[in-house]
């Protein structure tokens, strides 16, 4: 799990938010939410 030290902004290093983020990684989950915002269309972009 991330350090918050080593984390950008103040709600990344919410211990809360780095819970979260370490557990849906650990999985290779992607929410819906962040595909929209960043443009990926994993249809296209996976390579497996």
């Amino acid at each position: 799990m991330p350090h918050p030290d080593r984390l950008c902004t103040e709600v990344a290093k919410r211990p809360e938010v780095i819970k979260w983020a370490d557990g849906r990684a650990s999985f290779g989950v992607i929410p819906m939410f962040v595909l929209d915002k960043w443009g990926i269309d994993l249809k296209k972009e996976r390579a497996w």
